[in-house]
């Protein structure tokens, strides 16, 4: 037997009516209307509440894709720290990798594929990654980072990294 809650909102919103219509028969029945108004109330939050959430797998995507941005962040703050040392881009994130002191997760967390990065000229570069959804409006920090499915390529610009 499958659980309704793996379902989706529509089929989770259809069992708590279910419920509710079932819950609130047995108070009418036993004329008890204000107990069978506020259960549809209780229901009817619970409910709405449901509508909202996403299912597991979606926000598992959702987590994943997430993640893809992390870490094309710690690969910028990375060419960063690189640009106030050498002066230049790395050409590769493999150049990038053996700096002293850097740390960047370069493949993609489900795929192992390493993710893109070339430089553009001398200060300007770009890093892509393969993402399976569009951002969510709620969860968009910053909209340089906005991204839609498919591969989605960025171009920052290094920065000198001062001493705070």
């Amino acid at each position: 037997m499958r659980c309704a809650a793996r379902d989706g909102p529509k089929n989770r919103s259809a069992t708590v009516a279910v419920l509710a219509a079932t819950t609130c028969g047995y108070y009418l029945s036993e004329r008890r209307p204000l107990a069978a108004f506020a259960i549809v109330l209780v229901i009817a939050g619970i409910a709405g509440g449901l509508m909202m959430l996403r299912s597991p797998a979606e926000e598992r995507v959702n987590r994943l894709d997430r993640r893809r941005v992390e870490d094309l962040q710690q690969i910028e703050r990375a060419v960063n720290l690189h640009w106030t040392r050498q002066g230049r881009l790395p050409a590769t994130l493999d150049e990038l990798s053996a700096d002293a002191g850097i740390r960047i997760s370069a493949n993609d967390p489900v795929t192992g594929e390493p993710y893109g990065y070339r430089p553009l000229d001398d200060a300007k570069f770009e890093v892509c990654a393969v993402f399976e959804t569009a951002e969510p409006r709620e969860l968009q920090i910053s909209s340089f980072w906005t991204y839609g499915a498919g591969r989605q390529c960025f171009q920052p610009t290094a920065r000198e990294i001062r001493p705070s």
